[in-house]
């Protein structure tokens, strides 16, 4: 069946399900975190200094509240592929709005799904966990100041390398490899892929999902006070966020408002 949808109301529903995504985790980690846990974000919220370590630590309390802390468990993996189906369905209808004329988005989207499996279920699993150990790496070091642009270095470095080797391993294995490297140069832009199949970009750049959640929470910390101030004085929310009640929440507003600006300046880039 032909569902030809213009690109104005695909990129408002990448933007949707992005939001979607963001306050389901933020408010899982709200309904799952211990009160220590709550305790923890709040206090750095509330500290006005930009402690690494101590960023670390909250953002891992809402890393654990959602996934656990058993790596091999169903729901460690479940909710693994759950996010990053998630991803790569909102960069699948952001990448569809770049296309001019009607697409026909059930084709896509069906494509996605078949193709997710091998390049995100398993590789964003992965990074899943590499994230966590770097994380814990910079709590139990107790990393400090501008150490920590290092160890994000590393982690982008680690989660590029993951997603490559599983997507040049699975081109090699279905004798695509004569195009593999310029698809994967095409995708940084969104651009190129092959036919009937979304830019190599919509499945690489998912893969960062928990980088991208871990920046997200460091800012959402430098921009909650400001923000929740305007909040007060617009009266959008009576009385401002409850940070000390529901921090992780909080946290999550404030990244859905951060995200929500990175897409209303895409279109002018």
């Amino acid at each position: 069946m032909d569902l030809s949808i213009s690109p104005i109301f695909l990129y408002l529903a990448s933007w949707f399900a992005t939001m979607g995504g963001l306050w389901t985790l933020f408010d899982r980690a709200e309904k799952v975190a211990t009160q220590e846990a709550k305790k923890r974000v709040f206090k750095w919220l509330k500290d006005i200094s930009l402690e690494v370590n101590v960023a670390a630590e909250s953002f891992t309390s809402a890393f654990d509240s959602i996934f656990g802390t058993k790596k091999f468990s169903s729901r460690f993996v479940m909710l693994s592929i759950a996010a990053s189906l998630l991803a790569v369905a909102s960069l699948t209808l952001l990448w569809s709005s770049k296309t001019p004329d009607d697409i026909d988005i059930g084709h896509r989207l069906r494509a996605m799904f078949l193709t997710a499996p091998l390049w995100n279920a398993i590789p964003d699993y992965f990074s899943l966990i590499e994230t966590r150990i770097v994380l814990g790496y910079i709590i139990s070091k107790n990393v400090k100041g501008n150490s920590i642009l290092k160890w994000l270095a590393i982690d982008f470095i680690f989660t590029v390398v993951i997603f490559s080797i599983f997507y040049f391993g699975s081109s090699a294995l279905l004798g695509e490899m004569d195009d593999a490297p310029r698809y994967f140069v095409d995708g940084f832009t969104l651009d190129g892929g092959w036919p009937d199949t979304p830019s190599v970009g919509v499945f690489f750049y998912s893969t960062f999902f928990t980088s991208i959640w871990l920046w997200l929470f460091v800012l959402s910390k430098i921009a909650i006070t400001p923000l929740n101030k305007l909040l007060k004085l617009f009266k959008i929310i009576r009385g401002g966020l409850d940070i000390e009640n529901q921090p992780f929440k909080s946290i999550g507003f404030i990244s859905m408002i951060l995200t929500s600006i990175v897409y209303g300046v895409m279109p002018f880039l």
